[in-house]
């Protein structure tokens, strides 16, 4: 899962977690519940600035709130030439 997705899921989990609608979290954010929802699924990339208001709405400090969002992303291995290595050449 990307990590627009992941913090999307995050979002919904937390939200649902307490208890709160979208509109309900939008108020307390003071965002467009549109943008709660384009948010939870993954359609749109926040800004710091609604990362930091999504964080304050559900009690949060930001990075506890990027550690929930790291346990929904994956992170796959770096891309070879990222590392200097050619992942087709074998070892002798």
């Amino acid at each position: 899962m990307n990590r627009t997705s992941a913090f999307g899921k995050a979002i919904r989990t937390l939200r649902k977690a307490q208890g709160l609608t979208q509109e309900l979290l939008a108020e307390k954010a003071d965002l467009h519940v549109n943008n709660i929802s384009f948010v939870e699924r993954g359609l749109s990339a926040p800004t710091l600035d609604t990362i930091c208001a999504l964080a304050d709405a559900l009690g949060m400090k930001v990075s506890e709130l990027a550690v929930e969002m790291e346990k929904y992303a994956k992170r796959g291995p770096k891309p070879a030439r990222d590392q200097g290595k050619n992942p087709e050449a074998k070892q002798a």
